[in-house]
């Protein structure tokens, strides 16, 4: 026994170090990829936005040809097993252009901002009138208005093109603009669509100057959500007063929590001896030069990119191109700088994954108050856990980076770059931060349960599918045809079958990378059937359900012949519903019943055939007071005669020829009179409508002493 013990644990230890073996070997090494370079390479797609989803991104590109030497913006899906798909197109634009800046995901829509009026489904042709915004559904693979974006401002239509999108966890979509271009506040600057209206975000935007018209009309604003607040940064003073809210000065950034501004500690560009736009804003203050490239949210963390040097109000920390605030307390964080070649220069995008920030831009060198980071060449990444900067490799891009985007699984730039960690790429490039989807494997656990002219099947999930096909036949081995609609969960009904026949069902996973092998083969034969239940014997209620086919009506059969085998010939008349009440009626023996139900149409033609058999009991139960107290009583259900027939014998089995007279009641007194033997009798009870006219069963005997 001890030795068993001991060769038990020695043979878990092994398993567990070879466990660990196989998940160290496994372990995934980051690398690079260049695998979704452009192809061609067309017009400004390396510096247009990219968001990315699952194993998906979507690229804006400037592709279209709208008319003769005018060229218009189009949306570009692409995966690693797909390539590049042209999913929609823009038509025309709403002030003789057509561009599209601004890009983002959430749930199953995709949203792209900008300016047109119209755009088209690449797929099927179907164009969308819209204003500036629309949304692609990845479920239907169409595209849909958002309703009227524009705002009617002192009696004029104001058109400004949308540069960026924010979609919260309640489905609301923010939309923005630049601040100017309308008197001061700018209501045009951050709107909100609720799913039926667009709204002005507090009392709008301020412009610097408090003057009409008096800010950039370039001034950009660019948006991102932690999920419930919407943080935006750009050429703007603070947020207006609204609902009573007073006005909420923050320069260059500011935080909207649904009813709310927030101030936050703000975006500058000193010079050397402080200068003037260090100094908070307590006044109208002037213009600053400051400009903004990006801006995401992660974690508890805002990060911003952009023309900038400065964080803080009263104390400015320096922040060389990247910044980054508190998403709580809107505080700004002691961070980082970026350098090239030792002078201060700015990144260009951000994009999050699982803790990890990511930069791209014109840098060769980041640090903060953790590490000083050189050599890291145009893209490096943040860790929230230890607030490090690290490179994504030792020779990163071999030119600036633009844009950035993740997915589940990789981070995608794009830029002027012809190298990505020396591997050759043509402005596009994936750091690979899990390895891509594999084509799934064959579905597991598949069954088929028949119906009525029906086949139920269900299966097991298979990893990365992303929907499955079904295929029947009606030869065992197929061939098989695939059946329609192809469901995305694990399971099917095949509908519209002939009861009777035999049908083989394999199943295949399927994503974008291909189609897995069959599964194993399973089979039903579909048939129409009723469920029948019987209550306990003392209450002869029968009731049934079904499924598949409605009949016109029910019959009622019942036998006792051979039992519970039948045959059932003895018809009952029509039932309606799926209930009935028998009785002994039901049948000119008495004793138990068994009874089956059948569905018919109304030209009596049997649908669906014989349910389960249900068996009743009709008679009396008979009680026998002890020895000494000759009297008998009996208990009895349907029908319920009017008179008792008491009979006598002299062995349990009977045979039951001495009559003792008519009963009314349930209840008799018995004496030794009642037999010419004296000694034990036995007696038995039977119900009569009418003297002679039994209506029950014999009951059960019972013995009584004299």
């Amino acid at each position: 026994m001890k030795q068993r013990i001991q060769f038990t644990l020695f043979s878990i230890i092994i398993c567990l170090i070879a466990s660990i073996a196989s998940l160290n070997a496994q372990t995934f090494s980051p690398y690079w990829d260049a695998a979704p370079a452009a192809n061609p390479p067309l017009g400004r797609y390396k510096s247009a936005p990219i968001v990315g989803s699952g194993e998906y991104f979507y690229v804006i590109r400037n592709t279209t040809v709208i008319k003769e030497n005018v060229y218009g913006d189009s949306v570009w899906q692409w995966s690693k097993c797909t390539g590049w798909k042209e999913i929609g197109e823009l038509v025309e634009g709403s002030e003789g252009g057509s561009e599209l800046v601004a890009i983002a995901i959430h749930d199953h829509y995709l949203y792209v901002g900008g300016s047109f009026s119209e755009i088209s489904n690449t797929v099927n042709n179907v164009v969308v009138v819209t204003t500036n915004i629309a949304r692609f559904n990845l479920t239907t693979r169409s595209w849909e208005s958002l309703g009227y974006f524009f705002l009617l401002y002192n009696g004029n239509n104001v058109d400004k093109t949308i540069n960026s999108i924010a979609v919260d966890a309640f489905g609301n979509v923010y939309a923005s603009t630049s601040v100017g271009g309308v008197c001061n506040p700018d209501p045009t600057a951050l709107r909100k669509w609720d799913g039926t209206n667009w709204t002005t975000v507090g009392g709008g935007l301020l412009e610097f100057g408090y003057v009409c018209g008096g800010g950039d009309a370039d001034g950009t604003v660019l948006l991102a959500t932690d999920g419930t607040n919407i943080f935006a940064t750009g050429l703007f003073a603070g947020g207006a007063a609204y609902n009573g809210a007073p006005t909420v000065l923050s320069h260059c950034i500011i935080k909207w929590d649904g009813t709310k501004w927030s101030a936050m500690d703000g975006l500058y560009e000193c010079n050397a001896n402080g200068g003037y736009s260090c100094i908070p804003p307590t006044t109208p203050p002037s213009m600053p030069e400051v400009y903004v490239y990006s801006i995401i949210v992660s974690g508890t963390n805002v990060f911003v990119t952009g023309l900038f040097n400065a964080t803080g109000n009263y104390t400015p920390t320096p922040a060389n191109g990247i910044a980054r605030f508190s998403a709580t307390t809107g505080d700004a964080l002691p961070d980082s700088c970026l350098y090239m070649g030792g002078k201060i220069t700015s990144a260009y995008s951000l994009a999050q994954q699982n803790g990890m920030v990511y930069v791209t831009g014109a840098f060769d060198q980041v640090s903060n108050q953790v590490n000083n980071l050189t050599g890291c060449n145009n893209i490096a990444m943040w860790n929230s856990a230890d607030n490090t900067w690290s490179a994504l490799s030792s020779d990163g891009l071999d030119a600036s980076g633009h844009r950035l985007a993740a997915n589940d699984n990789a981070i995608l730039v794009s830029g002027d770059f012809a190298h990505a960690g020396g591997v050759p790429a043509n402005n596009f490039a994936r750091w690979m931060t899990a390895p891509d989807l594999p084509t799934p494997a064959p579905p597991t656990g598949f069954t088929a349960t028949p119906g009525c002219g029906q086949v139920a099947l269900s299966w097991n999930a298979s990893i990365g599918a992303t929907s499955y096909n079904v295929k029947r036949s009606t030869v065992n081995g197929g061939p098989y045809t695939t059946l329609s609609p192809s469901p995305t969960g694990t399971n099917f009904t095949d509908t519209g079958l002939v009861n009777g026949t035999t049908y083989y069902y394999v199943v295949s996973a399927v994503n974008s990378c291909g189609e897995s092998a069959n599964s194993s083969q399973v089979s039903a034969t579909p048939a129409c059937t009723a469920v029948l239940v019987g209550s306990p014997p003392n209450d002869q209620y029968l009731s049934w359900t079904w499924y598949g086919i409605d009949p016109d009506h029910w019959e009622v059969l019942s036998t006792t012949k051979n039992g519970p085998n039948g045959p059932f010939e003895n018809d009952h008349g029509w039932i309606c519903g799926g209930g009935r009440t028998a009785s002994n009626d039901d049948f000119d023996i008495f004793g138990d019943l068994y009874y089956v139900v059948q569905g018919r149409d109304a030209n009596e033609n049997v649908i669906i055939p014989n349910s389960n058999v249900v068996p009743c009991t009709f008679g009396a139960a008979l009680f026998g007071s002890p020895p000494n107290n000759k009297s008998l009583s009996w208990e009895y259900i349907l029908p319920d005669p009017p008179y008792w027939e008491v009979y006598s014998g002299a062995t349990p089995t009977g045979p039951w020829d001495n009559d003792k007279g008519y009963v009314v009641g349930s209840q008799h007194t018995a004496s030794n009179d009642d037999f010419d033997i004296y000694g034990d009798a036995y007696y038995i009870v039977v119900g009569q409508d009418e003297p002679g006219n039994e209506v029950t069963p014999i009951s059960n005997a019972v013995v009584l002493s004299f």
